[in-house]
């Protein structure tokens, strides 16, 4: 945008890594789509701040996995998770 400012955007669009055989509740890595957007502001020559977003929308997914919980009163495969992600960072810079 000008010498100062520098806007930055991006995507990431992809499909679940995890088959569902192998979906675990202790590892929800299972985020589709990504959005970002962030931008870097020069104070002056020496110090800057940064400031970047990051949103995941929800992604449900039931694994297909033979689960053993005994007495649980669930079904065998219903292990069910869903995961979405909002995260933020602000800094400042200073250069020497």
């Amino acid at each position: 945008m000008s010498e100062a400012l520098t806007l930055r955007f991006g995507g990431n669009f992809a499909n679940n890594p995890v088959p569902d055989n192998r979906v675990n509740p202790l590892f929800p890595a299972i985020i589709k789509d990504q959005y970002t957007l962030g931008f870097g502001y020069l104070l002056n020559r020496q110090s800057g701040i940064d400031f970047s977003l990051v949103y995941a929308p929800r992604v449900t997914v039931t694994g297909t996995q033979t689960v053993d919980v005994p007495y649980s009163g669930a079904p065998d495969n219903a292990t069910t998770i869903s995961h979405s992600q909002l995260n933020w960072q602000l800094q400042y810079g200073h250069h020497f």
